[in-house]
């Protein structure tokens, strides 16, 4: 093969690992609603369709001020003091750019003066905001032991991993507080001491406050059928009582 065809060749098989990554990647937040799994995840595919390269991903703690790496994959372990990262560092390219600044393209680290590499046997080092929303939440680190190991191709692909990575946090963020929302709409529902009561358009009862069922004698009755049919009432479970008692769905709170 001449060297035009292996330089093509190895050109071939990079855009195909990175290609590959983007695809996993995208899987993998379709499966993992955590945003801590998600980064131990994503730093395993990447090392996984890129061997020679190592990748970290770090998510910023604001009550401790630090970048904590949540996710790490590369030729050894990192060492646990190596996981959390003070914003305030001012000689970790990860805390740089998660201060907001620009990110980091080291192709020869040898010859960078800026902040150090995660990994002191890198060459060359890729440094990346993952933002949520206009914030930055955490960084995304790749870096190998060569240099010159990052070129546009390769930037756009971890660009892209990056920005999956933060509409990902974005939605986890979002639906907790959703849930954190409903539950306590829930308390304060069931707090209220008077007998209240929610109906659709109908007037078929959608749900009543703990005062009301217990005032009723629904709530005993209910737990009782549940037990007998063996159903766990939970918040927003549709119970079907008998039609002798209440002939439309009852939704019982906690």
């Amino acid at each position: 093969m001449t060297l035009q065809g292996s330089v093509g060749a190895a050109r071939a098989r990079s855009r195909n690992s990175q290609l590959l990554i983007v695809h996993r990647v995208q899987a993998c937040v379709a499966r993992l609603a955590d945003p801590l799994d998600l980064a131990g995840a994503a730093a395993d595919i990447i090392r996984e369709a890129a061997p020679d390269l190592s990748a970290s991903i770090s998510l910023i703690d604001h009550r401790s001020g630090c970048l904590v790496v949540h996710g790490h994959a590369g030729p050894s372990p990192l060492p646990e003091e190596a996981r959390r990262i003070t914003l305030t560092d001012t000689e970790s390219a990860m805390a740089v750019v998660a201060r907001g600044e620009r990110p980091r393209i080291a192709a020869d680290l040898r010859r960078d003066a800026g902040p150090r590499p995660l990994d002191p046997a890198s060459l060359s080092a890729l440094d990346l905001p993952i933002y949520a929303k206009q914030e930055i939440v955490g960084v995304l680190t790749v870096e190998a032991p060569r240099a010159q190991a990052f070129g546009e191709d390769e930037v756009v692909t971890f660009e892209t991993v990056s920005a999956i990575l933060g509409s990902a946090i974005d939605n986890a963020r979002l639906f907790e507080r959703i849930e954190q929302e409903k539950e306590e709409w829930a308390r304060t529902f069931d707090a209220i001491t008077d007998m209240v009561s929610i109906h659709d358009g109908v007037f078929r009862l959608l749900r009543g406050n703990r005062a009301l069922l217990t005032r009723a004698g629904w709530l005993g009755v209910a737990g009782a059928f549940a037990g007998w049919l063996g159903w766990e009432l939970r918040d927003g479970t549709a119970l079907v009582v008998v039609a002798a008692l209440a002939p439309v769905p009852l939704l019982l709170p906690r």
